[in-house]
């Protein structure tokens, strides 16, 4: 699969997702299913650290959306 192949699959999921869980902020959707990912600190109440993840594949994020989706339907 090429990348932009994937990149097109994660925006149907996410077309997906916004039509199935209407009730979620899109930020909630993010992180929820696997897009964005949080470090949280150990005092949660100052801050959440985002993970750069700006060199990962779209396939590989793909995967992750994926799983996420797997993991919340069962």
């Amino acid at each position: 699969m090429t990348r932009l192949e994937s990149n097109r699959d994660i925006l149907n999921l996410l077309e997906y997702l916004i039509e199935k869980y209407p009730d979620q902020r899109f930020s909630q959707i993010l992180q929820n299913f696997g897009l964005i990912k949080p470090n949280r600190p150990a005092n949660p109440e100052n801050r959440i650290d985002w993970q750069n993840e700006f060199y990962m594949e779209p396939d590989e994020l793909l995967k992750r959306i994926k799983q996420r989706i797997e993991d919340m339907e069962k």
